[in-house]
């Protein structure tokens, strides 16, 4: 009986020992993170000041005055582990919230980075980095932190937040094989993974299923967005110079582009799916001491398709032939008081040509993150101006970029200012006739280390509209007339004027951030 027992007792020690999870050791923990809390004061940012006189001297609402005022902030908590074996894993999650706000988005918990980094795998220059996680090459313009173009949940029209959030990941896959002096990053990164028909129940609302009454030409059209990269970085023994070269192909089923083409039946068409491949050349190098200098060229070509178009509708695609040039120059004066640095930069992004059948010339953002100013970079991106034919200024744009600070912790210790002057103008207009100046902006900063955890900022902008928001044409504007009914508070469009002569869109927008940030 005892044996028995003895037996028994050995075999439930062995199923216990089986059925235990399996717990990484963990060497080392690091817990750190941030609070941000903002005063936040914009407007204008649809380019337009004044609202609509409509009958009996009033004014109307139609068009959204876009003044606001508010209060935000922004809690961060990071924790890094450091495993057995070369692994270590990252967890980032935080909250944004409109301070008095509840519910909704306020409550929400951001994931913002997790992922497991395994070193040596396989064999020693092997890096494998699996999850969300930053992902950042070069300067940003092509591949950087952020997804700032994802417009998700935006009214047009409406300025909040988005681009105040300090949460950057991409869900990736990224392969290091690092061959010092050389680096090649291979990486995957899923965009979104969604069907396009929202009606559909949940239990139908897959990839797997065909969506009758859309896209009945092709199937079933899903709203996929992919991203496959390959940089190779180079790193020279002199003048601290370095060199990148990169390959991206970008898969968006979800593309929704509007063109206006003349032999098409219905004189638009509609292009869903947009496949661009992307190949560029960056380098960097200090020819004098504190002398820094960079430029970068890139090409994209694929097409564009409309995939629910008839046969009488042609052409179906489009190719995408389209072009970005950047070259900059910054110089630190080390030995002079306040050491100040003065610096340029230029950047070109191609754009169409108005009433262009030919191929494609506008650029696309692929996964950029890096933003040249506060309000311009964000206009027609992430906020909708009240110019229809406007285009984003990640595309279609020549930026001319002054940029200049200065360290007076001689006067006040921790004093810092940053200031910034840029001008823009298109590289073809969007529609014939009008001026290609987009107009200047002024960004600056004001910053005050009050220890080496907290800093106090305040950061202001002023975008000024250029010559082609008064360019004279007959547009649609969407204005109300006067009436000597109801006021078209809430009319739609199509119960508004729909010509004007002169744009409607230029009035200056205004941005102004007081910040304290802590750190931990």
């Amino acid at each position: 009986m005892g044996r028995k027992i003895a037996l028994f007792c050995a075999l439930i020690g062995v199923v216990a020992f089986l059925a235990a999870p399996a717990y990484a050791e963990v060497q080392n923990i690091k817990v750190s993170g941030e609070l941000t809390a903002m005063g936040v004061y914009r407007n204008n940012y649809d380019l337009e000041n004044s609202r609509c006189l409509i009958s009996g001297g009033e004014y109307s609402n139609r068009i959204a005055e876009d003044q606001d005022s508010f209060f935000f902030s922004v809690a961060k908590l990071r924790v890094d582990a450091d495993l057995t074996d070369n692994v270590s894993a990252c967890v980032s999650i935080g909250n944004a919230r409109e301070w008095d706000v509840v519910g909704g988005a306020s409550e929400d918990i951001i994931l913002d980075l997790a992922y497991v980094t395994l070193k040596e795998m396989l064999y020693s220059p092997l890096t494998l980095i699996v999850g969300r996680q930053e992902l950042e090459y070069g300067t940003g313009l092509v591949v950087g932190r952020g997804r700032y173009q994802d417009s998700t949940g935006i009214a047009p029209g409406t300025t909040k937040y988005d681009d105040l959030l300090p949460f950057h990941g991409y869900d990736a896959v990224r392969a290091i094989l690092d061959y010092d002096p050389w680096t090649l990053d291979l990486f995957a990164v899923k965009i979104t993974e969604l069907d396009d028909d929202a009606n559909m129940a949940p239990a139908a609302a897959n990839d797997d299923v065909t969506d009758a009454g859309n896209d009945t030409l092709q199937g079933n059209q899903q709203e996929d967005q992919d991203v496959y990269g390959a940089n190779l970085g180079y790193k020279f023994n002199k003048y601290d110079a370095e060199m990148e070269g990169y390959f991206l192909y970008k898969r968006d089923e979800s593309y929704a582009l509007n063109i206006d083409l003349l032999h098409c039946t219905s004189n638009e068409r509609v292009f869903d799916e947009n496949k661009v491949y992307t190949g560029g050349l960056r380098a960097s190098f200090v020819p004098v001491e504190n002398l820094t200098m960079g430029g970068e060229f890139a090409f994209q070509w694929g097409e564009i398709e409309d995939v629910n178009a008839g046969p009488d509708d042609l052409p179906l695609t489009r190719d995408r032939d389209a072009m970005l040039g950047n070259a900059m120059a910054n110089y630190d004066f080390a030995n002079v008081r306040f050491t100040p640095s003065l610096g340029v930069e230029y950047l070109y992004l191609s754009g169409e040509e108005a009433a262009n059948e030919g191929d494609f010339e506008f650029w696309d953002s692929m996964l950029r993150g890096r933003q040249l100013s506060t309000i311009r970079d964000c206009l027609e991106n992430l906020y909708t101006t009240n110019d229809p034919d406007d285009t984003s200024g990640w595309t279609n744009q020549h930026t001319l970029k002054a940029m200049s600070s200065m360290d007076l912790g001689e006067l006040v210790d921790g004093l810092s200012v940053d200031i910034a002057y840029l001008y823009y103008w298109f590289d073809e207009e969007p529609i014939d006739g009008v001026d290609d100046e987009i107009g200047s902006e002024v960004n600056l900063k004001v910053t005050y280390d009050y220890t080496e955890d907290v800093e106090f900022a305040v950061n202001g902008a002023w975008f000024m509209p250029g010559d082609y928001y008064d360019s004279s044409v007959n547009t649609a504007q969407n204005v109300p007339v006067a009436i000597t009914g109801d006021p078209l508070i809430n009319a739609s469009p199509t119960d508004a004027a729909n010509a004007r002569t002169g744009r409607l869109a230029h009035d200056s927008a205004v941005s102004v951030i007081g910040s304290c940030k802590v750190t931990f």
